[in-house]
């Protein structure tokens, strides 16, 4: 629904895809969000069906932002695993019944989810009264522990990739009377820090 910005949002999320996402390993699912959000594609671990999905996406016509950003996060809340959320968004929402509080209130209860929104910056002058995004997504990236960039800026990549290498954290607790056996620890095509800890339980 991003007008003449959607190709800018596909471009963006296919680079992500191409570049950050480890085949068998890292797992994503495509939405989009207009009237309601939409699965398009996923969860899947294959980047090139992912990819090819994106590049598939129709054109939409709704803007119902807040609405489809609380729908992920409810889907979401209470599980267990690390959520990474990108949101390509022109950021004018026209017709979501969610309010802001009623959307922050959620996220609160959604530790587990951290939103990254992508701006897809005007592409040429604003309208009288238009704002270029929503106030409400630097809430929640905010809050959430993520941040706000534009599409087009290359840094974003990096810091979502440092976001998702400092995040995921794979701790081991040896069985009792474990005899200090070895421990093998195979990361692949990653860098992997080990700590090792006294037990503050003991």
């Amino acid at each position: 629904s991003a007008e003449g910005r959607r190709r800018e949002a596909m471009r963006s999320a296919r680079e992500y895809i191409r570049q950050v996402m480890k085949p068998d390993v890292d797992s994503a699912a495509v939405l989009t969000v207009d009237d309601d959000p939409i699965l398009v594609s996923g969860p899947s671990t294959d980047p090139l069906a992912l990819d090819e999905s994106v590049a598939g996406v129709p054109a939409g016509g709704g803007s119902a932002l807040r609405d489809g950003l609380e729908t992920v996060l409810r889907q979401v809340e209470g599980d267990r695993h690390e959520h990474l959320i990108l949101y390509w968004t022109d950021g004018q929402d026209t017709q979501s019944a969610t309010t802001n509080d009623e959307l922050l209130a959620t996220l609160a209860r959604t530790p587990n989810a951290t939103i990254f929104p992508l701006a897809l910056m005007p592409t040429s002058e604003l309208r009288s009264g238009e704002r270029p995004i929503g106030s409400f997504l630097f809430d929640v990236a905010k809050r959430s522990g993520g941040e706000v960039f534009a599409s087009s800026d290359p840094r974003w990549i990096d810091r979502v990739r440092g976001w998702i290498a400092r995040r995921f954290t794979v701790v081991l607790r040896p069985a009792e009377g474990g005899g200090g056996g070895k421990l093998r620890v195979a990361v692949p095509g990653r860098r992997c820090e080990t700590t090792i800890l006294a037990d503050p339980f003991a």
